[in-house]
């Protein structure tokens, strides 16, 4: 279990935390990244699900069907990142060598 170390910074300001083998490595929060990058795609389902929940909280008329209405926008985000992600795939790996000859 990695813990806390607290480094101190130049010309004595307040200490920065950082965890030592951690995804937090330091740098101020939603200013710095997070180094996630092997599990980026972790954050897909998180982010289409809360812009869904913002997005049909002030479009939606009828609040009875707000659920139904966020799980198949959540889905359709998803759906489309997958597909244009595929789509991105075969345009670089196999359309654009064809036609390079």
């Amino acid at each position: 279990m990695t813990g806390f170390l607290l480094i101190a910074s130049q010309a004595g300001s307040a200490p920065a935390a950082r965890e030592v083998g951690g995804l937090w490595q330091g740098g101020t929060p939603f200013l710095d990244p997070m180094n996630i990058h092997a599990a980026w795609w972790f954050t897909a389902l998180p982010l289409a699900l809360l812009t869904s929940m913002a997005y049909k909280a002030v479009k939606q008329r009828d609040m009875s069907t707000y659920w139904h209405g966020v799980s198949v926008m959540t889905a359709s985000i998803l759906v489309g990142m997958v597909g244009f992600a595929f789509g991105l795939h075969a345009l670089v790996e196999w359309i654009i060598p064809v036609l390079r000859g």
